[in-house]
């Protein structure tokens, strides 16, 4: 099951908001009833946003929620259940055809120390990729429309 809810607030203000459940699990043979390996069985966005159109300024803090993972067929361990928040600001210009943009953006804000992603059904037993720390990024673009 999955669900969007997006809205305008006014004043510049903007929320979106999706939200995913998932009940993959095995429906026979050894595994009847176990979750599927590598599928995280909920996941949340949400976003809070604001924009001044005359500036080109836009500015947002999203929330990630994703629930815990698990790395074998037989569930025998899984990826704890995390939450990041990130954070972002982009300008705006446009100079007769030319647009040009420029961004900043934050992700995994706190620095929280998670697993990003597991091997399924790892022979070693080393199931574990660890995310990023806390990232920055920032970037600029132009653009000709003729």
């Amino acid at each position: 099951m999955e669900t969007s809810i997006t809205g305008r607030l006014g004043g510049g203000w903007s929320t979106y908001l999706a939200a995913s459940w998932l009940n993959a699990r095995y429906t026979g043979g050894a595994f009847a009833g176990n979750r599927m390996p590598g599928i995280p069985s909920t996941h949340l966005f949400a976003e809070l946003a604001w924009s001044h159109r005359p500036w080109g300024l836009e500015t947002a803090a999203e929330f990630r929620r994703t629930g815990k993972i698990q790395v074998d067929d037989a569930n025998s361990d899984s990826a704890a259940a995390y939450s990041t928040v990130n954070l972002r600001v982009s300008l705006r210009q446009q100079a007769g055809r030319w647009a040009i943009s420029e961004f900043i953006r934050i992700d995994n804000l706190t620095g929280r120390r998670y697993s990003g992603s597991v091997i399924v059904n790892e022979g070693n037993r080393r199931f574990f990729e660890p995310a990023p720390g806390r990232t920055w990024l920032a970037g600029v673009s132009a653009s000709y429309t003729f």
